[in-house]
């Protein structure tokens, strides 16, 4: 398993001093169709170690809670702490999302987050993105 020849290290590749996906771990001997149709033995099977612990916070789908509050409009979400919300704002629903104009943003702190913008007689469409 082991090889002369080395990826190049052009910052897309990994240089590594094994050949294919597998060193000295065969996590794929118990998955799939080759172990179960027997064309690949169980030697060496095991679960690899991931090689760092992920370090961005999850985003998921929300539902936007929207309520006047004074001259401002509160914009209520469920968030991921750690993850970055950002607002964005559109008089025409469908508008390219590229054209949407920022509103405001933050890191959330916990799991329930609160943007606010000015008020406006204008109709506005908004939407939170998470980055």
């Amino acid at each position: 398993m082991t090889s002369a020849l080395t990826a190049p290290d052009d910052g897309f590749y990994t240089p590594v001093a094994f050949k294919g996906a597998f060193t000295n771990l065969n996590w794929a001997a118990d998955w799939g169709f080759a172990a179960e149709s027997g064309l690949m033995s169980g030697a060496g099977v095991g679960i690899p170690r991931p090689a760092c612990p992920p370090t961005e916070p999850v985003c998921t789908a929300t539902t936007l809670g929207i309520i006047k509050n004074g001259a401002n409009v509160d914009v209520t979400f469920a968030s991921v702490p750690g993850a970055t919300y950002q607002l964005f704002g559109s008089s025409d629903i469908t508008a390219p999302r590229s054209s949407w104009a920022p509103l405001g943003s933050l890191t959330a702190t916990g799991t329930t987050s609160t943007l606010s913008v000015a008020a406006s007689a204008a109709q506005q469409f908004l939407t939170v993105r998470c980055q």
